[in-house]
């Protein structure tokens, strides 16, 4: 964060914009994954006004996806679709096929909270199928972990175990430990389908305290989730129940309200 300020204030000195208005985009994805959403939001603001009328389209598309991730925090998510939609759009316009999978898969992950994951899966795989021509190992796990996702919640738990094998299998191929993060909860809510729930807490409550200890609230608060709904459909009621409420607290404090209403859907005795 320290390097950011000192790379933004050179920008400044320079008057170089386009370089401003990167290290603001890369700034507001620290702050979201540190859970600053206030911070994500004026990070997000400043870069479209140093954007606007620049015809910096790739940047402008980079903005799109963090107020995608933002506005979906926050469980806003028609406007989330929107700024998707515009960055499948300008993807289409300047003809970047790894952008127009990236964008595809982002609304893969909107269409799944909506409710709707069964509509997303050929558009998920033929995602998939572009980053595995360009041999894009992260982004094949980040298409495989949402196409998971969205076989798991249309209950076809054994075609989303699949998806998770496959994308387990890639990640001795990638650095980042957001992306195992990603996967650790996944598999373990695939675990859980299958009938592990045993197994699939072990490693969510590890995912817990390594998101808590790097300071990335929203996988944090993700891990947290599917703990508690383990718990509460697996026999540990009382115990998920606390845990969920808690949560729900937790992450209605730091506005991200999409969390705050799982919790409440998983807590609701009905589900």
């Amino acid at each position: 964060r320290p390097k950011f300020a000192e790379a933004l204030t050179l920008a400044r000195e320079t008057g170089n914009k386009q370089s401003e208005a990167s290290n603001q985009i890369h700034l507001a994805e620290l702050l979201y994954l540190q859970g600053d959403l206030p911070g994500t939001t004026r990070a997000l603001q400043s870069a479209d006004s140093l954007l606007q009328d620049s015809g910096d389209k790739r940047h402008h598309l980079y903005a799109l996806y963090s107020w995608g991730d933002l506005l979906s925090a926050k469980d806003d998510l028609p406007g989330a679709r929107k700024k998707i939609e515009e960055a499948l759009d300008t993807a289409n316009q300047i003809g970047a096929k790894d952008l127009i999978a990236y964008s595809r898969v982002a609304l893969g992950n909107v269409t799944i909270q909506e409710g709707r994951p069964s509509e997303v899966v050929p558009l998920l795989q033929g995602a998939f199928n572009e980053f595995r021509e360009e041999k894009s190992p992260d982004f094949e796990i980040q298409a495989l972990n949402t196409l998971a996702d969205a076989l798991l919640q249309a209950g076809k738990t054994s075609e989303a175990a699949t998806a998770v094998r496959d994308a387990n299998a890639l990640l001795g191929q990638v650095q980042d430990p957001l992306t195992r993060l990603d996967m650790t909860i996944l598999s373990a809510r695939t675990k859980a389908a299958l009938g592990s729930p045993a197994d699939a807490l072990r490693p969510l409550q590890s995912a817990s305290a390594e998101a808590h200890r790097r300071g990335a609230v929203g996988g944090e608060f993700g891990a947290r989730l599917a703990m508690g709904e383990i718990e509460v459909a697996s026999g540990s009621r009382k115990l998920g129940q606390s845990h969920l409420r808690q949560l729900q607290k937790d992450a209605q404090s730091r506005g991200f309200l999409l969390t705050a209403r799982k919790a409440g859907v998983a807590l609701d005795t009905r589900h």
